[in-house]
Formats: C-alpha cells, structure tokens, sequence
C-alpha cells in the first residue's frame, strides 16, 4: 500500500461549514464479499473496521483535513496489527 497522505480538498472546509464532526474509520478487505465463494457455507471471511474519535470540526479547515489523514494513518497500522496479532 501506498501512502499518500493526501486527501481530495474540501473535506475539512465541508465539516467547517456544517459543523459536522469526521468520524475517521479504516476499512480493511472490503471486497471480500464481491468473490462468489465468500457467500458460500462453511467459508471463512476475514475484514477489518476500526472507527477513530470525532475529529472537532470548529477548528481551522486545513488543520481538519491534516488531523483526518493522520487518524487515518494511526488507525490502519492499528487495525492491521490488531488483524496481523489475531491470525
């Protein structure tokens, strides 16, 4: 995987706006279930979710997107340890 740590701009200036907070959440293996065989009985299927804390949206919208990407970061390595320690 390659890490950016780029996001599309407008994310943070959206939660400034509507003052919204960002719930940052890491999702690992979503297309499981697009292999017919994962539906089949029997089968196992492994994913990973992890949710982050809400991210404040009252403060600058640069510093948002900034604070986004880092709990992104963070919350990947921990999710894929969590997968990697669970076997």
């Amino acid at each position: 995987m390659v890490c950016t740590r780029r996001l599309r701009p407008g994310t943070g200036r959206i939660a400034h706006l509507t003052q919204a907070p960002i719930i940052p959440c890491v999702v690992i293996n979503s297309q499981i279930y697009s292999r017919p065989a994962s539906w089949l009985p029997l089968r196992h299927s492994r994913y990973g979710l992890i949710f982050g804390e809400p991210i404040d949206p009252g403060i600058n919208p640069e510093l948002i997107e900034i604070k986004l990407v880092d709990a992104f970061v963070q919350l990947h390595a921990r999710l894929t340890a969590a997968m990697a320690a669970a076997g």
